[in-house]
């Protein structure tokens, strides 16, 4: 009987090691998560404000070409 409680303590302490490294190891992938989320978003953030419609025309003239934009509204050609 000494034996099998004796056994069962080193089971648990065994499973306790087990689901501490998982603990550690979940929060670890969670900070690495929000770490790309944040970076996902400031990426995100600097493309919408670099394909802005006044960012491009200042880079169009900027760079001197000779691009004017249309007047016309756009329309949906049908068959």
């Amino acid at each position: 009987m000494i034996v099998f409680i004796g056994l069962l303590c080193i089971l648990m302490v065994e499973n306790r090691y087990a689901c501490d490294k998982q603990l550690a190891q979940i929060v670890k992938l969670k900070k690495a998560l929000e770490d790309a989320k944040y970076e996902a978003l400031t990426v995100n953030a600097e493309l919408s404000q670099h394909s802005r419609q006044s960012n491009v025309k200042r880079l169009i003239s900027d760079q001197g070409i000779d691009i004017a934009e249309s007047t016309l509204p756009p329309f949906i050609i049908k068959k």
